[in-house]
């Protein structure tokens, strides 16, 4: 009587160049800016840029100002 062992898939190869990919897309800060925005009484109303700034998954986030 012969034995029949299971066949194993195999293993299929990893891409390593996309699991870095990867790994960057999902744990990269966000971009962020603070704009501060006025309306003159006699002008159309603005904006600018006020600091521009990271905000990272565990909450915690840094700004810098522009």
């Amino acid at each position: 009587m012969t034995t029949v062992l299971p066949q194993s898939p195999a293993p299929e190869p990893i891409d390593f160049a996309r699991e870095v990919y990867e790994l960057l897309r999902d744990t990269a800060p966000r971009l962020f800016a603070v704009v501060e925005e006025f309306r003159p009484v006699t002008e159309k109303p603005d904006a600018f840029v006020v600091a521009w700034g990271l905000a990272y998954a565990d909450g915690a986030a840094e700004a810098c100002a522009a």
